[in-house]
């Protein structure tokens, strides 16, 4: 029995495979760049503030600064238990408001890099958003802060009632 002739011709490549390959290149091109953005950008509503580069750390840390700036009255009778208050600073902070920002009205990097002056930054956010008032939080503040785990508070005057 002859054996089968099986012949097959070459398909010549034409371009059409290669822009086949030039579209996936940019379709993921294109894709990393809209990851990259998306991941990359806050999340937290600055609105007209311009924050420096290093309050953009996370979201938590942009948020605190975000409610510094918007709630520097409130701040300035919240205490900070980081130990920035005490005597052995060049300059020591007297409220929460100065851990993010300075006396002069500039931007303290401080907060950025202090995860007790963050959470009580953002404690004060959330309290206020669900209604709590600012002497009920600084109490909250100080019951949960003053049990001998962190420094002493800043001299901060308490808000009144």
């Amino acid at each position: 029995m002859p054996k089968p002739n099986f012949k097959y011709k070459k398909k010549e490549k034409s371009g059409s495979n290669l822009l086949g390959i030039i579209f996936v290149i940019v379709l993921v091109a294109v894709g990393a760049a809209i990851f990259y953005v998306t991941a990359t950008r806050s999340q937290v509503d600055t609105g007209d503030i311009e924050l420096p580069k290093y309050a953009y750390t996370n979201d938590r840390v942009t948020q605190a600064y975000v409610a510094s700036k918007r709630l520097s009255t409130v701040f300035e009778y919240m205490p900070c238990y980081c130990g920035c208050g005490t005597s052995g600073r060049p300059m020591p902070h007297k409220t929460l408001h100065d851990c993010f920002i300075d006396p002069s009205g500039d931007w303290n990097q401080h907060g950025a890099g202090c995860s007790t002056c963050v959470d009580i930054a953002t404690t004060v956010w959330s309290k206020l958003r669900d209604g709590s008032q600012p002497y009920d939080i600084r109490q909250m503040i100080d019951q949960e802060y003053s049990n001998g785990n962190y420094p002493p508070s800043t001299p901060t005057p308490m808000p009144p009632r």
